[in-house]
């Protein structure tokens, strides 16, 4: 499965949960722990191609699927970046790869 200009329905609310789960983290403080990556990572697996789903967040980040913001307005792509960008954060490390 490769994604390219659209996302699956099914994936539609695993990208809602990590908007939120990431919102919250922005509304608290910005701070975010391995544990934190490991769950983005976890609600990522719930798709049938988690990795693919990881990419088409990470590049299309403004496109009306993905956004900048949750549903509260509260900024969140930022905190995954954090996530993707540092080694050993857990969210690459504990992402299922097809």
């Amino acid at each position: 499965m490769k994604y390219e200009s659209y996302i699956l329905s099914a994936d539609e609310d695993i990208v809602r949960d990590i908007q939120r789960y990431c919102g919250d983290i922005h509304a608290a403080g910005g701070k975010w722990s391995n544990d934190d990556a490991a769950h983005i990572a976890t609600l990522l697996n719930e798709s049938s191609n988690p990795a693919a789903l990881f990419r088409y967040i990470d590049e299309k980040t403004g496109s009306s699927e993905v956004g900048y913001r949750d549903g509260l307005g509260r900024e969140w792509f930022h905190i995954l970046r954090q996530m993707r960008n540092e080694a050993g954060s857990g969210l690459l490390e504990n992402l299922r790869y097809e």
